[in-house]
């Protein structure tokens, strides 16, 4: 498995950083006892903490390079069909501390303080131990036929150009993932719908033709010629529950099939009910799931196929 060199040093850097930072509370550790003159209980734990977690350092540090290389599964070890079984690749799930600002404070405008309270936690957590499972699932474009009555609420569609600028902000104020990164996506050649209510985004779907981006399970995957991966579907916390996400999903499977695309994917985490909800009331069909497990820099895919 070839390693990567930015990841390596990467990893790298990190390690010597955890052995500065011991290193350092040992160094106190063994002032605090020279100076006193006495045997100090705390400070001879702190350093015997300190070696204990720098041995634990050394395996996190091999399984980090180890981790953070391309992934290649078995031949057909994957559910995702439609997608190349090479090319798999780590998606850039960091998050600044800009971009974790502008989530806690969405958060707390959509959930309030107790909810937030305990997703911060669990954002805490996962930085040591973290798993999910993300489901996928497909539709067949050729089958797929528009309503009659499709926009009973008189939402405008327009598909997004990267001159749509004030578009562009708003999008990427509903989905925080996306800030600096839409007007590029655009001009490399995604699909993006929106929704508007007068000047106001609504909603988007957003569509990518050259590879699915699988945030939420860290992992990228190459698309083969007339397949596509829907990115990101979201409706704004005020346009809920008025039918526009399968608004979205119908105009979008229309758009798709004019451009040749004969199979859209997409996934959500198997946890959100709402969203494979919305995805089984418009015609897909789940197809498999992708288990992640990360524990400090090691992370581990599997994949198992569901029939629904």
């Amino acid at each position: 498995m070839e390693q990567n060199p930015g990841h390596l040093r990467r990893g790298l850097t990190v390690c010597l950083a955890f052995g500065a930072v011991l290193g350092a509370l040992f160094g106190l550790a063994l002032m605090a006892t020279s100076v006193t003159g006495k045997s100090v209980p705390s400070s001879i734990l702190m350093g015997g903490c300190g070696f204990i977690l720098l041995a634990i350092s050394v395996p996190v540090f091999i399984s980090a390079i180890r981790s953070h290389t391309s992934v290649t599964p078995k031949s057909g070890s994957s559910p995702l069909s439609g997608l190349t079984a090479e090319n798999y690749t780590l998606g850039m799930a960091s998050t600044g501390l800009g971009d974790l600002a502008h989530k806690v404070h969405r958060n707390l405008q959509d959930y309030g303080w107790y909810i937030t309270g305990q997703k911060a936690l669990a954002y805490l957590v996962r930085a040591i131990y973290f798993r999910q499972t993300y489901r996928i699932y497909r539709i067949n474009l050729e089958a797929t036929k528009p309503p009659e009555d499709l926009n009973q609420h008189n939402f405008t569609f327009k598909i997004l150009t990267t001159q749509n600028v004030d578009m562009i902000a708003q999008i990427e104020t509903i989905a925080e993932w996306l800030r600096g990164q839409l007007k590029k996506a655009l001009a490399d050649g995604q699909l993006c719908l929106v929704a508007l209510d007068g000047s106001e985004v609504a909603g988007f779907n957003l569509i990518n033709f050259d590879h699915a981006t699988l945030v939420l399970v860290n992992l990228k995957k190459k698309l083969r010629r007339g397949f596509a991966w829907s990115e990101h579907i979201a409706v704004k916390k005020g346009f809920r529950k008025t039918g526009l996400g399968s608004q979205l999903r119908i105009r979008i499977f229309q758009e798709l099939k004019k451009r040749g695309i004969r199979r859209l994917y997409g996934g959500t985490l198997r946890s959100n009910t709402a969203s494979l909800n919305l995805a089984r009331s418009v015609g897909f069909k789940e197809i498999g799931d992708i288990h992640y497990r990360k524990f400090f820099s090691f992370e581990k895919w599997s994949y198992k196929r569901v029939h629904k």
